[in-house]
């Protein structure tokens, strides 16, 4: 629902066309995005700070960049943060 994009990372690159849903999404059902440089989203240590720092609960990535921000981050996963991505999750991050 609504509330689902309430807090948002945005980490993609406003050239990039995914980045109109990551946008978009968030911003048209009354949510507020967290806007990282490149750098940041790189770093998953200081990533997983702001999104804890941050309570954000959605993220828009790759099943793979997902598995290497959240990998043994228990306190994350708890948050129940949702990944929405252009690929299928495995059943075990739903």
């Amino acid at each position: 629902g609504e509330e689902a994009f309430s807090r948002t990372l945005f980490s993609t690159n406003y050239g990039f066309d995914v980045s109109v849903q990551e946008y978009f999404s968030t911003l048209l059902c009354g949510g507020m995005g967290y806007i990282i440089t490149l750098e940041e989203k790189q770093d998953t240590k200081k990533c997983r700070e702001i999104i804890s720092a941050n309570d954000i609960r959605t993220i828009f990535a790759t099943s793979s960049y997902f598995e290497m921000l959240t990998n043994n981050d228990t306190e994350l996963l708890t948050k129940n943060i949702r990944n929405v991505s252009t690929k299928p999750l495995p059943s075990c991050m739903r």
